[in-house]
């Protein structure tokens, strides 16, 4: 876990986050004293997974740390052969084998944040079928986070970009809009 403290420069810390996304799957979170809506989103389009804002309560900080530190499992690393059908869950041309956290679509793998992921993993519970953006919350950060519901738009955003589904027409991560997001039925 990485946390940012966003000083007087904010360019220079949304430049810091982008660059150790480009390199890191870590959780990265942006501590802040700005608490304003822009400041927030430019922090999560940097990459952060999360941006807290001060002030907070005492311990408020360490809990969060606490709660990601215990959601987090290991991401895969290296590339291996796309799984058996009956080991990965399919859609179309997207394949999640979740025992093993690794992604494919149409056979290639594709290297997910462990925010991604676990998004992915959550939709793929219902194929077909809708996810709230506050299940996809409580399913990513738990029912305890308290934050800005859009988070969960930026990051299917950024999964959506690494899947090359397109954001015009997306055919894997589908919008249903004022609801909330579904993949495309198993087969």
């Amino acid at each position: 876990m990485i946390i940012l403290e966003a000083g007087d420069c904010l360019d220079e810390t949304m430049a810091t986050c982008r660059t150790l996304r480009s390199v890191s799957e870590a959780h990265i979170a942006v501590l802040t004293a700005n608490c304003d809506r822009a400041t927030r989103l430019a922090g999560l389009k940097a990459g952060a997974d999360e941006v807290f804002a001060e002030p907070l309560r005492t311990g408020e900080i360490a809990c969060r740390v606490r709660t990601i530190l215990n959601h987090r499992r290991p991401s895969a690393s290296g590339t291996g052969p796309c799984p058996d059908p009956g080991t990965g869950r399919q859609f179309g041309s997207l394949t999640i084998d979740v025992h093993r956290r690794l992604v494919f679509v149409s056979g290639e793998q594709v290297h997910l944040t462990r925010v991604q992921f676990d998004i992915l993993v959550a939709l793929s519970h219902r194929p077909d079928g809708i996810t709230t953006r506050q299940e996809l919350l409580n399913a990513v950060w738990g029912p305890e986070w308290r934050g800005n519901p859009g988070v969960i738009d930026v990051h299917i955003g950024h999964l959506r970009r690494r899947l090359g589904d397109d954001p015009a027409d997306p055919r894997l991560v589908v919008n249903v809009r004022g609801v909330g997001y579904r993949l495309p039925g198993s087969r």
